[in-house]
């Protein structure tokens, strides 16, 4: 059973310590999938094999970046990439 140790004073931390804390923690890979379900118009599929990896979707972001279509980068990253690394 838990019960508040009676030798220890509460904790309490102001805003302005936990705001940039919170700025300081990267995306984690929920929350950037759901953000490459909303931005990039992938299904859910395809946006979970691209943040598994963080180095992946770095790189699908990077390409992205360039102008290339998020489908189309999605496309060939998830097939020909992946093939191509796996055959390595």
């Amino acid at each position: 059973r838990y019960f508040p140790d009676p030798d220890l004073p509460p904790v309490f931390l102001d805003r302005s310590l936990l705001c940039p804390m919170r700025n300081g923690i990267p995306e984690l890979p929920e929350q950037k999938k759901e953000r490459f379900l909303r931005e990039y118009g992938l299904n859910p599929y395809e946006a979970g094999l691209l943040t598994g990896e963080k180095a992946l979707a770095g790189y699908y972001e990077e390409v992205v970046g360039f102008g290339v279509d998020s489908r189309e980068a999605a496309h060939w990253i998830l097939d020909e990439l992946l093939r191509i690394r796996k055959e390595a």
